[in-house]
């Protein structure tokens, strides 16, 4: 929306063309009344009202008192304000050493403001930094930064609050796929915040934000206010914050209309354009064959989505990367749908479906060890009587999604686990193309929990205990055939090159008592998501969600890991003789 703003007595003088930053991939604009703009490179459109212009309905307005005269208002809102003694300026190259960097000095009243607006390529968000000065008086002033956004045509915009840190203000369209905003600094904490309607927002910019956020539709604004400062005569602040436009993943179902036999598996595959590994796509399916649950991204960004049709009908299966990972779907996080229609062997798919029969039994693999046909690819409560895992002794796996392949304890070959299996500890599985999901017991009075292990090949163990640990050991099954496969690649290529070539890893989503062992270190869990991931010369933890307790076996240490932490465990060195 372009709201129109009137000053009566105030003439608008004319202003010079804004200054641009020809960032990659935000280019970046900034006027000498404080009004800014920002558009991706090659779009026509601006991620602030007008769309069109480059000086937009986004920017500082501030309103001082200086002694006993009235409230003034500057900016876009309120009066122009007045140029300083500096013509805005463009520096810098865009590197994260000379980021790009437009300098503007203008004035409200007794108040020198200094604007410093600035850019690195490659990120979707830009800086401002706003320097205020009581130049020959003192002056109260309250400073405050509106934006109406322009998301996308259409009136599906709603407001959207993360409440971080950093916290982050601002709308989102979850049909386009777009979100924009205002993003909290560390060192400049806001007094308030709002994001609704324009005309409310803007109407709250005079007086004070009231902390509220509109669940839409509605023409959609942010602001952001700082606390009320009062100045002596020659005195500063300095208040920053961060205009950020954040990617929203999307994860596209292809294909989007499907036709499947009962009695089969269907996979559908989840695209994240411009993810790559490690996304996580959260999916529920309704309709016939009703299950839910997740599946994440390879390096590609893409994810494949299988179960089981048993019943004739049809199948809607909704889906959305959960970029936050908080394990449920937020306004920012767009769904997207596919449906697929199961007929029974033989029937016309327009005719009425006929029950499927059930599937027969998957042979022994190796006694007393069964594969059971699973009614659900999700886990079942309870378990029955035979499928109870037993401490120390015990787990039981069953299949998630995609290929994974099992080795029984005490066998020598690899076979597909294609429903829920009982069996021994010292068991591999290899769920480099699939996920699993274990069960096992977490004390000696009956109590279970459940885990999802994925993208590697590992072995379940646990040592019988009143409290026992379920253990995952990275595995390539063997270690033997991990250290010969490091030694034969250092022996082609000195230096780092078995490490880039030679990996084993696995990734785990728990909550328990869970270990997983790589070579050099060990990582206990205690409700998250994590990675352990092993090469010839260390042992890398990567934490996305929760607690990750390290404990470094070569340096004899333990370390905590938060969610974004890393922590690698190196290899010892050989001393010089």
């Amino acid at each position: 929306m372009l709201l129109a703003v009137a000053v009566l007595g105030v003439a608008a003088p004319a202003q010079a063309a804004p200054t641009m930053i020809p960032g990659d991939p935000l280019v970046v604009y900034a006027d000498v009344d404080g009004r800014l703009q920002a558009r991706f490179a090659g779009t026509a459109a601006g991620e602030f009202e007008p769309p069109g212009a480059d000086a937009a309905d986004a920017g500082l307005n501030v309103t001082t008192t200086e002694g006993a005269d009235p409230e003034t208002r500057y900016g876009f809102l309120g009066r122009p304000f007045t140029p300083g003694n500096q013509a805005p300026s463009l520096t810098g190259a865009g590197t994260a050493g000379q980021p790009y960097q437009i300098r503007t000095i203008y004035n409200a009243g007794a108040l020198q403001i200094t604007q410093d607006v600035t850019y690195v390529n490659g990120a979707r968000s830009f800086t401002v930094q706003y320097d205020f000065k009581a130049t020959n008086r003192p002056v109260t002033f309250r400073a405050v930064l509106p934006a109406d956004l322009f998301l996308a045509e259409g009136a599906t915009q709603q407001g959207l609050l993360r409440t971080g840190p950093p916290r982050f203000v601002g709308g989102t369209d979850a049909g386009a796929a777009r979100t924009g905003g205002i993003e909290e600094v560390a060192d400049s904490p806001w007094e308030a915040f709002e994001a609704g309607d324009v005309v409310k927002v803007f109407a709250d910019a005079r007086t004070r934000f009231d902390n509220s956020v509109s669940p839409g539709p509605v023409d959609i604004a942010a602001g952001a206010g700082f606390p009320q400062t009062s100045l002596a005569q020659g005195q500063e602040k300095t208040f920053s914050a961060v205009f950020a436009f954040p990617r929203t993943l999307v994860a596209d179902l292809d294909p989007k209309e499907s036709a499947q036999t009962t009695g089969r598996t269907q996979t559908l595959t989840a695209t994240v354009a411009g993810a790559g590994e490690g996304e996580t796509v959260r999916y529920e399916i309704t309709g016939a064959n009703p299950t839910a649950g997740e599946v994440t991204t390879d390096a590609s960004g893409r994810s494949a989505i299988t179960w089981l049709g048993q019943t004739a009908g049809r199948d809607t299966v909704s889906a959305y990367v959960d970029a936050d990972r908080d394990g449920a779907r937020d306004p920012q996080e767009p769904l997207r749908s596919a449906t697929v229609d199961w007929t029974a062997p033989g029937q016309d798919p327009e005719a009425t479906p006929t029950p499927t029969p059930t599937p027969s039994p998957t042979p022994t693999v190796v006694p007393p060890t069964t594969l059971v046909p699973p009614t659900t690819l999700v886990p079942v409560d309870p378990l029955d009587a035979a499928d109870v895992p037993v401490p120390g002794r015990t787990v039981v796996a069953e299949p998630v999604s995609g290929r994974n392949e099992v080795r029984v304890a005490g066998t020598d070959e690899f076979v597909e686990l294609r429903g829920r299996a009982v069996l021994p500890v010292g068991s591999a599985l290899d769920t480099s193309a699939g996920r699993v999901r274990i069960i096992s017991a977490a004390d000696d009075r009956g109590t279970l929990q459940r885990g999802d292990f994925f993208s590697g090949p590992f072995v379940v163990d646990q040592a019988a205990g009143r409290r026992p640990f379920l253990e995952i050991r990275l595995a390539d099954p063997s270690l033997r055939r991990f250290v010969a496969s490091c030694r034969r690649s250092a022996s082609r290529i000195a230096g780092t090159s078995a490490r880039r070539r030679t990996k084993r890893r696995v990734w785990g989503d728990a909550k328990g008592r869970y270990r997983t062992r790589g070579r050099y270190s060990s990582a206990t869990v205690r409700g998250t998501r994590w990675l352990v991931e092993d090469d010839c010369g260390r042992t890398t933890t990567r934490v996305t969600r929760g607690v990750v307790r390290v404990r470094d076996r070569v340096r004899k240490r333990s370390v905590t890991l938060r969610a974004g932490d890393r922590y690698v465990a190196r290899k010892p060195q050989r001393r010089r003789r």
